[in-house]
């Protein structure tokens, strides 16, 4: 399977000299199976510095801190568009770039702050001085890489792996304990467990709900449809009323579903008749490989970011239930993600999982305008949590975290960064 390459230009550092070579590790069960015959077409996605992002981070900060006499007011698509244009310098240079290497056919984000173009490999290998090749699974798989290419003096590089590629009846006086089970978690339980039973929205049509999914999963409505007629009938026609929308080729129409179809049947079923948005979002992110990790189930974070950045409403409250090893996740392909927090500073909500194995490390949730969730489940998985080694504590973790370093007297030294950025952020029934 053959797939584009997303291109992430990070930085543009002027007067910078030489130029270095990026590297991209082969991981194991891959090996080169020859040069790439022309005639590919690679997609190309050119990520600029951003300008002003300490300012969106403020922002971010300010409308968050119910303290603070900015509190709930947030941005617009077109504020944080302003705030985070790159520099006249900056998109001067890169432009010049392109053109003098005769790239045309450039589509801009609606912040300026990435071009995607089309190019037919024969271009790319001349724009980035490279040969690309085929690589084999041992699988059967095929894809287009390189191994290295050295970068332009002047601008940094960062190139990301393909896009799409595999690697590399209720009742209202319930009491909870009535409605609960703790074998089988429905959406009675979550609705008495938290007051929600008879709750009516306030402004119906206006409050969404978003949940996302990558790596070829879609929800299945007909499954869905069966959940709620046996445990939230109201529900049953908001299986099929939802809406679904496909990012990058994401899967349109209905495939194979694993965690997805949970996410439908729980989202919706706790929030009906509130509006359901459902992501499909083709590719993945880029990878390195560990013992434990050692193919690419990495979800394209950037794919559906820049999407979201692009539309001028989206729901206020989005869940991912995926979340990654971070040492798999490239740290400068983190930190851009992690850069990309303008839904938060636009009042958008964006939930991550922490994981399902106690003291791990899980990437995305460390970031300021992503939280990471705490769910846990009878005894079967210990929820994640940590703090990270690619980001600094968050000003809003600093007084009760710091306590917590104090009391725990030296315990766990060693084991853990004392002053990165830590999660879960909330707990709830998982």
């Amino acid at each position: 399977m053959l797939g584009p390459i997303s291109l992430v230009l990070l930085t543009l550092a002027a007067g910078a000299l030489g130029s270095p070579v990026k590297t991209n590790f082969v991981p194991q069960k891959w090996r080169q199976a020859g040069k790439a015959a022309g005639g590919h077409v690679l997609h190309l996605n050119i990520g600029l510095k951003q300008s002003n992002f300490n300012e969106l981070e403020r922002h971010l900060y300010d409308g968050s801190d119910p303290d603070h006499d900015r509190y709930d007011q947030h941005l617009s698509m077109e504020d944080v568009n302003d705030i985070v244009t790159p520099t006249a310098k900056t998109s001067g240079l890169v432009h010049e770039w392109l053109s003098q290497n005769e790239i045309m056919g450039l589509t801009c984000s609606t912040s300026q702050n990435w071009i995607s173009v089309a190019l037919p490999i024969e271009v790319a290998e001349r724009l980035l001085t490279t040969e690309y090749h085929i690589y084999e699974h041992e699988d059967g798989d095929r894809l287009m890489r390189t191994p290295e290419w050295p970068l332009p003096s002047k601008i940094e590089f960062l190139l990301s792996p393909p896009q799409t590629s595999p690697g590399y009846t209720l009742p209202s006086n319930a009491s909870i304990s009535k409605a609960c089970n703790v074998s089988s978690v429905t959406p009675k339980h979550f609705m008495n467990l938290y007051s929600t039973l008879v709750y009516d929205p306030k402004v119906p049509g206006l409050t969404q709900v978003g949940f996302n999914k990558s790596l070829g999963e879609i929800p299945i409505r007909p499954d869905t449809a069966k959940f709620f007629a046996e445990y939230r009938p109201p529900a049953v026609d908001a299986a099929y009323n939802f809406k679904q929308i496909s990012i990058a080729n994401g899967l349109a129409a209905e495939g194979t579903s694993r965690e997805v179809n949970p996410d439908a049947q729980a989202i919706t079923g706790i929030s009906d008749p509130t509006p359901v948005i459902s992501y499909s979002t083709g590719g993945s992110s880029p990878f390195t490989s560990d013992i434990n990790t050692p193919d690419n189930t990495n979800e394209p974070y950037l794919v559906w970011l820049n999407y979201a950045l692009s539309q001028a409403n989206v729901p206020q409250l989005i869940s991912r239930s995926y979340g990654y090893d971070v040492q798999t996740v490239p740290q400068e392909y983190a930190q851009r993600v992690c850069k990309q927090m303008a839904p938060g500073a636009r009042g958008v909500s964006i939930l991550f999982a922490s994981g399902d194995r106690g003291f791990e490390s899980e990437f995305v949730v460390f970031r300021p305008g992503y939280l990471g969730a705490d769910g846990n489940y009878q005894e079967i998985y210990s929820s994640g949590g940590r703090s990270s080694n690619y980001f600094k504590r968050l000003l809003y973790q600093e007084k009760v975290v710091s306590a917590h370093v104090q009391n725990l007297d030296g315990l766990y030294d060693g084991w853990y960064n004392r002053d990165g950025r830590t999660y879960p952020d909330i707990s709830a029934q998982g």
